[in-house]
Parts: structure tokens; C-alpha cells; sequence
């Protein structure tokens, strides 16, 4: 298995940041406030809620926290919402029992970026990052002739 070595800015690798918000509504008349703040760390890898007001006449506490993760591509964004609720399931965060919403946002790269680590983690593939190269043994995402044993 040869390892193929590319300068990074003469690939089409794209950074995206994800903004989750994730919540939970639970009825007030199930759970106290405390109780709803349990269940809510425990089926979101502990990540602490908002703080939320008292609305005496809402029959619901309703709990939300922000995470962000970071993916990659090549630009089309076809997947990356995909790629980044696999790796906040395979964090602990139980996504089928929470609310969410999203928004990205493609980042620039032509500075050092520490979160490439982070996407190509959430991307799913053994690729890295060494001193501006993208390093990895099928780089056929990023650049147009990939040279390794699946593309010839």
C-alpha cells in the first residue's frame, strides 16, 4: 500500500464547519427541571444544556446545547452532514432520542487550519495532514488523477 503525498492547496479539499443545535423538549408534568437536565447530558455525551427560563405556562422544559464538528469533501457539501451525525453518534451523542437543526459553513484553508485533523477524522478515511500535504493512500476526492491501486 503506497501512500500518495499532495500539496493541499493543488487539491479540491474543502473544510466545512457544522453548527448543530441539538434539543429536547420533555413535559413538565414527567420531569422536573433537574430530571429533564439529566436525561438530556446523559443522551448528549454530557454536553451541558442552556440555561433555560421557567415559562409557568409552557407544558414542556425545552433544553438545547451548540456543538460544533468539521468535515471535508471536495466542495459539493454532498455528504457532510451525514459524515458529521455518524461521528457525533460514534461520540455518545444518542442523535435518535435528540432534536436537531444545522447550518455550514465552508471555512478557508490557505492559512494553517487546526480543524483539517478534526474533518478528515469525521470524513472517515485514513487520510492526514503533515506540513500542508494531504497524505493518504486514495486521494481520488480531492485531486483529478489519483495515482493509487483502485484508480488505475
Amino acid at each position: 500500500m503506497k501512500l500518495q503525498k499532495v500539496k493541499l492547496s493543488d487539491t479540491e479539499f474543502t473544510l466545512w464547519e457544522v453548527e448543530f443545535t441539538i434539543s429536547k423538549s420533555y413535559d413538565k408534568k414527567t420531569f422536573t427541571a433537574e430530571q429533564a437536565r439529566e436525561h438530556f447530558t446523559s443522551i448528549s455525551d454530557n454536553l451541558e444544556p442552556s440555561d433555560f427560563e421557567d415559562d409557568s405556562e409552557d407544558d414542556s422544559w425545552y433544553l438545547f446545547t451548540e456543538v460544533c464538528y468539521y468535515s471535508c469533501d471536495s466542495g459539493h457539501g454532498a455528504n457532510i452532514i451525514n459524515d458529521c451525525l455518524i461521528a457525533m453518534s460514534d461520540d455518545g451523542i444518542q442523535m435518535n432520542q435528540l432534536d436537531y437543526e444545522y447550518k455550514w459553513n465552508k471555512l478557508d484553508i490557505s492559512d494553517d487550519h487546526e480543524y483539517i485533523p478534526m474533518a478528515l477524522s469525521t470524513y472517515g478515511n485514513d487520510l492526514k495532514i503533515e506540513e500542508k500535504f494531504l497524505i493518504g493512500e486514495c486521494l481520488a476526492e480531492f485531486i483529478e488523477n489519483c495515482s493509487c491501486e483502485n484508480c488505475k
